[in-house]
């Protein structure tokens, strides 16, 4: 019963995107984040995958997907990890770049690359999305100045 209702989600999910992209809002692959300006990156608030269930075993972080029976790793439990992973759904990720930068007392570029990093992984393995659909509009034109 729940594979068909993630199923189902996503679905919806889809066609939302495709009414979208009829009605002129182009959205944003999740695949094409990682090339977005870190000016736009910073505004995303990340959330968790509807059905994706975390825990701890091992030493580590791991989340077990939607359908999934097997825990994939996910990150060790830092200082570093864990405030931004838990910042994950309350915050943008520029909000916890500064966190970070002021609870670490690290740079702030050094901050925002690591959020970036953590968050573009969350996402290539299936367990975070932006919160909030990522319009095309919000990003400039490459190779203008």
């Amino acid at each position: 019963m729940k594979d068909r209702r993630w199923f189902f989600r996503r679905a919806v999910g889809e066609v939302a995107f495709l009414v979208d992209e009829l009605a002129g809002r182009p959205h944003l692959r999740l695949n094409d984040l990682a090339g977005l300006p870190d000016a736009t990156l910073a505004g995303i608030v990340p959330i968790l995958m509807d059905g994706v269930r975390i825990e701890l075993g091992d030493g580590r972080v791991q989340a077990t997907l939607p359908g999934g029976t097997q825990a994939l790793p996910l990150f060790d439990p830092t200082p570093e990890a864990t405030l931004v992973f838990n910042r994950f759904g309350h915050a943008t990720l520029g909000e916890i770049a500064a966190d970070l930068t002021r609870d670490l007392d690290w740079t702030e570029s050094a901050s925002f690359a690591h959020v970036k990093t953590f968050f573009l992984r969350m996402v290539t393995l299936g367990v975070c999305v932006p919160r909030d659909p990522v319009v095309q509009e919000s990003i400039p034109p490459q190779g203008l100045p």
